[in-house]
């Protein structure tokens, strides 16, 4: 689908944000800034949106539509489940390698969330968004049937949203960060089988 001007324009203004915010944080990035390197003037920036916080989170939109789009152009239909659940994983994981600059974003919300009420309901929406996915293969998967009683769906979920969360931080904060990567791949089958149907 063709964007129109204003669409382009909307997507620049975000895309400069995201680079800016992830070097310099969200208070030292100025909308002037922004508009400065889009070769454009802050009204246009306010015309799009409203103000600061709006700004961030379309951006956080932006930036959840990219990961997920990452998810959806997988092949994924001829495989089962627990194979789509490790492919989800592994999506995201390549999402962080691809686009540090927008992971740096959701953790910058995560921090925001700490002091401030309206990131809390950002973050809390984005942290819920992230685990239906994951709700949703693990529903699929055949869990019940194993001979040991299984963790409840949602408890599974979180675990599993954290181990990937983890490995995210990680990979920002090492400077070995091509060895977390790696690890994760090689690793995570072997992890969600411990974890999802206890085989040790």
């Amino acid at each position: 689908m063709k964007k129109n001007k204003g669409q382009k324009s909307r997507d620049r203004i975000i895309e400069v944000a995201i680079k800016l915010l992830s070097e310099k944080g969200y208070s030292n990035t100025s909308a002037q800034e922004i508009a400065d390197i889009c070769g454009i003037s802050q009204t246009t920036i306010f015309y799009h949106f409203k103000n600061k916080k709006i700004l961030f989170s379309e951006i956080l939109n932006y930036v959840i539509q990219t990961n997920r789009n990452i998810f959806e152009t997988l092949d994924i239909e001829q495989t089962d489940a627990f194979e789509r659940l490790i492919l989800l994983l592994k999506a995201n994981i390549q999402w962080c390698w691809q686009y540090p600059e927008q992971t740096k974003i959701v953790l910058f919300l995560f921090s925001f969330a700490a002091a401030d009420n309206e990131a809390k309901i950002l973050a809390t929406k984005t942290i819920d968004k992230g685990r239906e996915l994951v709700v949703e293969q693990l529903q699929a998967i055949d869990i019940l049937n194993h001979e040991k009683d299984p963790l409840a769906v949602d408890e599974l979920a979180i675990i599993i949203q954290q181990y990937v969360n983890a490995v995210m931080f990680q990979m920002l904060a090492r400077e070995d960060s091509e060895q977390v990567f790696k690890s994760f791949n090689e690793n995570v089958r072997t992890y969600l089988n411990r974890l999802i149907f206890l085989k040790y």
